[in-house]
């Protein structure tokens, strides 16, 4: 998933029912043979032609609903969305596709309520999925957790609750501890805006352009930055899951 491109673009799911097959999905066909489930997501064409190939295993389609991007691995047939309240990955169950306030959180969500969303606005705020890329990247860019690239409440490794670097006495410490290493202009100036926006165990997930902007330097700028800290041991680059992320040493959250 690509942040930030083709901003008006609606978000679609492709089909995987034909070989190849460059239309979005209508469709989520299930089909249960003896001790197992499968799913594929088809356009309106490959739709009744996967129907007819599954024809003696029960099959049976359920719509795609708009914002989709994807279904799980796990041939269950949910579809996943990004909310565009809070921008995390939501679930639409099979078994809840004709119900209102549909989409999930995760399996254990029963009401579909949205909490950053309700934090935000004050009233009850049920998930729904952003449809165009520029939703998308609007409600990613408002998360409470701070995390722009997409990811589940579940997998949500800062809790919206959680004490973050950006307490004052955290951040002063971080940024002092920045300021004092023996570094040029943009590298300082990049790791002080890491320090202002890492979490407690100094993980910092925003992307590069947070980094431009957030900092006033040009992408050039922002690499060679990056290299020069790396080469120091002053940040990082990490991995959270298949989300890159750079992360402090310890030290700089040590008062």
């Amino acid at each position: 998933m690509t942040i930030g491109i083709d901003t008006d673009r609606a978000i679609s799911l492709r089909c995987y029912a034909g070989s190849p097959c460059s239309q979005p999905s209508t469709h989520v066909v299930l089909w249960n043979p003896p001790g197992q489930q499968y799913a594929t997501t088809a356009c309106e064409a490959h739709t009744e032609r996967h129907m007819a190939l599954v024809k003696n295993h029960q099959p049976y389609t359920i719509p795609v609903v708009d914002g989709t991007f994807t279904v799980l691995a796990d041939h269950s047939g949910t579809q996943v969305a990004n909310c565009r309240h809070c921008g995390h990955h939501i679930y639409l169950y099979p078994r809840l596709v004709d119900r209102d306030n549909r989409w999930r959180s995760g399996e254990y969500d029963e009401t579909g309520r949205c909490p950053d969303g309700e934090r935000r606005n004050g009233t009850v705020v049920h998930h729904e999925p952003a449809t165009t890329v520029a939703e998308r990247d609007r409600a990613l860019g408002r998360t409470f957790c701070g995390r722009r690239l997409p990811h589940a409440l579940t997998d949500c490794f800062v809790a919206p609750t959680a004490r973050r670097i950006g307490t004052p006495d955290r951040a002063l410490t971080a940024i002092t501890w920045a300021l004092a290493q023996n570094l040029p202009p943009y590298p300082k100036l990049l790791l002080v805006l890491v320090a202002r926006h890492a979490d407690p165990e100094g993980v910092y997930t925003r992307d590069v352009r947070h980094m431009q902007t957030g900092a006033g330097l040009n992408n050039a700028q922002v690499l060679r930055s990056l290299k020069i800290l790396n080469a120091r041991g002053l940040l990082l680059p990490d991995a959270l899951g298949d989300e890159v992320c750079y992360r402090l040493p310890v030290e700089a959250y040590t008062a």
